[in-house]
């Protein structure tokens, strides 16, 4: 079964924690107190967990209406983040030091977290983030970094494609490297902790841990 892991954590904390819309979420991030970070591949249970005592209180004021919900799934979700922290450390024990290929920088944050090295030149995952094509040379560069071993998994955006993302998922395939897609919006029918999860195990999975 192919996992699909989203890497964004845009909004989904404060979601969480008062289960409000997403226009209400939306307008609580435009107001400094969410979640986001500006950038897409923020998974970081760790760096959520540690932002969550402060960001409680910043709720509190930015929604009085939800405070008592907020103050309840605020100490749920902490518990929470703290046992896929405890999970994501665990893993790191087989992952630091392996070498991993992207197609975007979507995931970097949790592949640093489990102490994996990124072995994609960074500018071929810059110029697919940004919708270009990677010059040949760098090309060849990453499709080398499969077809030698280097990268032991690849993760890729699945919400972008294109000649040159198809070239790298052909060229793990045949050197039968393990490819796990990545999404940068949260899967429909998932919570936050359970898309967390499924990160955690999905790269334990490709990895045979």
């Amino acid at each position: 079964m192919e996992h699909v892991i989203a890497t964004c954590h845009r909004c989904v904390p404060t979601r969480v924690l008062g289960q409000i819309s997403f226009e209400e979420a939306e307008a609580l991030c435009r107001g400094g107190v969410g979640a986001c970070d500006g950038r897409s591949g923020a998974l970081l249970p760790g760096k959520t967990a540690h932002r969550g005592t402060h960001r409680i209180s910043a709720f509190k004021k930015a929604d009085p209406s939800h405070a008592a919900l907020f103050a309840d799934r605020g100490a749920t979700l902490q518990a929470k983040l703290g046992a896929l922290e405890a999970s994501e450390l665990n893993l790191s024990g087989a992952t630091t030091g392996v070498g991993a290929a992207i197609t975007e920088p979507v995931p970097n944050y949790v592949l640093a977290a489990l102490g994996m090295k990124v072995v994609t030149p960074v500018a071929f995952s810059e110029a697919i983030e940004q919708g270009t094509d990677a010059p040949a040379t760098v090309l060849e560069q990453t499709l080398a970094t499969l077809t030698s071993g280097e990268a032991k998994v690849l993760v890729y955006n699945v919400q972008t494609t294109g000649p040159q993302t198809d070239a790298v998922l052909a060229a793990a395939k045949k050197a039968g490297i393990p490819a796990v897609p990545v999404s940068e919006t949260l899967p429909s029918g998932l919570d936050y902790i359970t898309w967390q999860r499924g990160v955690l195990a999905s790269i334990a999975q490709a990895l045979g841990h």
